[in-house]
């Protein structure tokens, strides 16, 4: 049969691909949770159906700034490796700055605009190990003695100490 004479309308109808994965991304860090100042965060994206080649975006946010690191960026990019993982290190300064603990939180993206957040938003606690050590200082006055019925006033000045912290005191001897 030559099939020339169509009967009928034609009859359309699209085929999905079925068999593509789609693109997933899992963001871990090691360590987990928390760094030191001094050490390294590392932050690695896994991913699945995603090429070898293709570009991540990263940016950080949170209470760092670029002088909490001796390595790594703010903002930058990666491309996926053969393995589908893109890894992205911070060494965390050591900065002998007493300033608490900070937040750093690491995003991935898709585009260079930063608009499409591909994965979870990491979140590490950048501990700070470089803790003014706390002293304390004691004066008296008046100096040396006191007389019955006056007032002996006892100062305690600190470096070191967090506003709020409880100092604890006794009296001892012949009183």
């Amino acid at each position: 049969s030559d099939r020339t004479q169509q009967v009928g309308t034609t009859a359309t109808s699209t085929v999905k691909d079925t068999s593509l994965t789609p693109k997933t991304y899992s963001v871990t860090q090691t360590p987990a949770g928390e760094v030191n100042e001094g050490d390294t965060l590392t932050t690695t994206v896994s991913t699945t159906g995603v090429g070898e080649g293709e570009s991540l975006y990263w940016s950080v946010s949170g209470d760092v700034d670029a002088d909490d690191f001796d390595a790594g960026e703010l903002s930058g990019s990666a491309t996926v490796n053969a393995a589908g993982t893109v890894v992205v290190n911070h060494a965390i300064k050591a900065d002998e700055a007493t300033e608490g603990d900070e937040t750093m939180e690491m995003s991935f993206y898709s585009d260079s605009d930063r608009t499409q957040q591909v994965g979870a938003t990491a979140t590490s606690t950048v501990k700070d190990t470089s803790l003014t050590p706390k002293t304390y200082s004691v004066t008296q006055t008046p100096v040396g003695e006191v007389n019955e019925g006056d007032t002996l006033t006892t100062t305690v000045s600190t470096t070191g100490v967090g506003e709020g912290e409880s100092l604890y005191w006794s009296v001892s001897g012949d009183v």
